[in-house]
């Protein structure tokens, strides 16, 4: 092959899940939020602000998540520019934010849950809002506001989860087959690909940010028995699932001298779904910042997807 090329002929329709006619229930036991039916069951932890289980017939499909998430484990060329100090305010931001809570039956079939977050001491807030139906479908929205202040730009905007061990499996419609950013991306091209979690993992000299598929309509990430989650989105997303965690790619305030050899992958998945993210400074290499179209600058973003439950990939 001399050369190639992919050309859009239409734009894609996007087909919106129906209302579900099944009856959801919640309650409130301390700390602890539990929205259910017969079918499936969601734990959520008021405190954290996080989602605990996902429980789908008799099965749980998670061990923790969405979680906000604002870092990446910095990449070389992040350590040329120093952004790994520059940008270290959002690493933990939403853990040390301020939180408040909020439920309410939208309808029979319907439970709006939300976390408000005020970070920065007020200066941005952030919420994350489920909305949850009857079949155990939720629509997760993001909405970060920057209110007042300055702050430096930001890594990404995303959630990120944890799964169990026995997911190993990936299909998704996106950008690929290999990882894919925005200054790092012609190359791909969209397509349906299917692939193993162990093939995720790119085995760069040094660990660092790795697996990231770009413009994802959606992504099924299964068990062996054919269970999991789906994640569509109404705009395309990206996505990365690894037997690495964050913090075992993120070598701290400063580069260390880690080879990609001497880390050993976890029995977990560490699954991101981001709606945006800033590129590796590809273009101009380290010492300098990314383009600026490529940076994500301290400003309003909001995105969502739908996370759905299944058996059975049909």
């Amino acid at each position: 092959t001399i050369a190639y090329e992919q050309f859009q002929l239409q734009k894609a329709t996007f087909n919106f899940l129906e209302t579900s006619n099944q009856a959801v229930s919640y309650e409130i036991e301390d700390n602890i939020i539990s929205v259910y039916n017969n079918d499936f069951k969601m734990v959520f932890n008021k405190l954290e602000g996080r989602l605990k289980e996902y429980i789908y017939k008799g099965k749980n499909l998670i061990k923790t998540g969405p979680e906000v998430n604002f870092w990446r484990a910095p990449v070389d060329n992040d350590y040329g520019a120093k952004t790994q100090n520059k940008y270290r305010e959002w690493k933990d931001a939403p853990k040390a934010a301020k939180m408040t809570t909020a439920i309410k039956q939208v309808s029979k079939g319907e439970i709006e849950l939300r976390f408000s977050r005020d970070m920065f001491g007020g200066d941005a807030q952030v919420s994350e809002t489920y909305n949850i139906n009857g079949q155990g479908v939720v629509k997760v929205t993001n909405d970060l506001k920057a209110l007042k202040g300055n702050h430096s730009n930001l890594y990404k905007f995303g959630n990120k989860f944890v799964l169990p061990e026995a997911y190993k499996n990936i299909t998704f419609y996106g950008k690929g087959p290999f990882e894919a950013y925005a200054d790092r991306q012609h190359a791909a091209k969209v397509g349906l690909y299917k692939q193993t979690i162990v093939q995720q993992y790119f085995p760069y000299i040094r660990p660092q940010e790795t697996g990231n598929k770009l413009e994802v309509r959606w992504v099924e990430l299964t068990q062996e028995d054919g269970s999991g989650l789906k994640f569509l989105g109404e705009q395309p997303f990206n996505f990365s699932a690894l037997n690495y965690s964050e913090e075992d790619l993120d070598s701290g305030e400063e580069r260390s001298q880690k080879h990609a050899g001497e880390l050993d992958g976890r029995n977990e998945v560490f699954v991101n779904i981001d709606g945006y993210q800033q590129g590796l400074g590809s273009i101009n290499s380290w010492g300098r910042l990314p383009m600026d179209q490529y940076l994500l600058p301290y400003k309003d973003y909001i995105y969502s997807y739908w996370m759905i439950p299944f058996k059975l990939v049909k």
